[in-house]
Parts: structure tokens; sequence; C-alpha cells
């Protein structure tokens, strides 16, 4: 696995928006939209935008979680539909796997990224229970891997049994629904 991949599942986990626009025909919009947070150029590509993502602070990574939601509000806006674009992007892999009968490689590779994700975090489990002292930079290094594999594996369960669009949705609605203002009256008051 490449650093680049590395990156792009980190950005995926955090702002899934952005990383599917990315690895499609609005990619420069994703990139654009995440620049100025990063202290890039007008002129950045998604490699630069991939680069920045994987020094991110959790600060950084947490405003990134804020533009991704901006920004699938402009594409619907837009009426830009990335869901329709990523089931696409999956259908041609499952036809890819129909047309050369070649079954083992994609449950080769959904079997490896679940024993990762399931080893990371029993790795986790194992170090807490034995008790070895947890600094900053570990805490965050694990955090990225297992985001990172947990990404993996939602990717794996989106290509087996498909996304849904309605579950991407509701976290928009929620978010609209919810009255920020309101609820901190009530927790001032």
């Amino acid at each position: 696995m490449s650093f680049f991949d590395d990156a792009l599942g980190i950005l995926g986990s955090v702002a899934p928006t952005i990383a599917t626009a990315i690895g499609g025909p609005f990619a420069g919009q994703a990139v654009q939209a995440a620049v100025g947070l990063f202290g890039l150029g007008d002129d950045a590509t998604k490699d630069d935008l991939l680069q920045a993502v994987s020094k991110a602070t959790p600060e950084q990574l947490a405003a990134l979680r804020k533009i991704d939601a901006d920004f699938a509000v402009q594409m619907k806006t837009l009426d830009v539909d990335l869901a329709r674009i990523n089931a696409s992007d999956r259908d041609s892999a499952r036809r890819r796997e129909v047309d050369s009968g070649d079954s083992r490689t994609p449950r080769g590779l959904a079997m490896a990224s679940t024993v990762t994700f399931f080893g990371c975090v029993a790795f986790v489990f194992y170090c807490v229970i034995k008790g070895y002292p947890v600094d900053a930079t570990w805490a965050t290094l694990v955090g990225a891997v297992i985001g990172y594999a947990a990404a993996n594996i939602q990717s794996v369960y989106n290509y087996y049994f498909g996304s849904s669009s309605g579950s991407d949705g509701k976290d928009s609605i929620l978010a609209r629904s919810m009255p920020t203002d309101g609820m901190q009256k009530k927790a001032d008051g």
C-alpha cells in the first residue's frame, strides 16, 4: 500500500464526500474546498492535498470534517450525485469480477482488510490490558491506523453489500434538524 493510498484512507474516514469527489470528475473542486485549511495555493493538486492530510493535526482533521459537510451541501445544490458516481465505480469493479471470473482477488483483499482491522483493534486492547503507557503521539498514530483500517472495512462492506444513500443522507438531515442555538442556550441557562 502506498503513501497516497494511506492518505486517501485517512481522507475517506474524515471527509468522505471530498474523498469520493477526488476519485472522479470533481477532483478539482474537492481540492479547492480544502486548500485554505492546509495553506495550499490555488494551484494545489490532489497529491498536495493528500500530503497535507497525512500530516494534519487533530484540529485540522476536525475542521476538514466541517469543510466536507459544506462541500456535500455545495454538491447537492449543484445537483451532483456523488453517491451515484461512486456506485457506478463500484458497479464497474463488480462487473470486472464477473467478466474476468476473478473472484479470488477481491475476496482475498476483503479478508486481508478484515484481518488487518481486527488485528489492529486486538493490538490496542492488548496494549491497554498490559498497561503500556500511551502518549499523544502513540494515540494519534494508532487512531490513524485504525481509522484507515476501518475505512477499508467500509469499502469492503460497500463493495459486497452496497452503500445506503439513505444512511449518508441521515447525517445531513440530523445536522439541519439540530437546534444548535437553542441547545447552547439551554446548556448555558
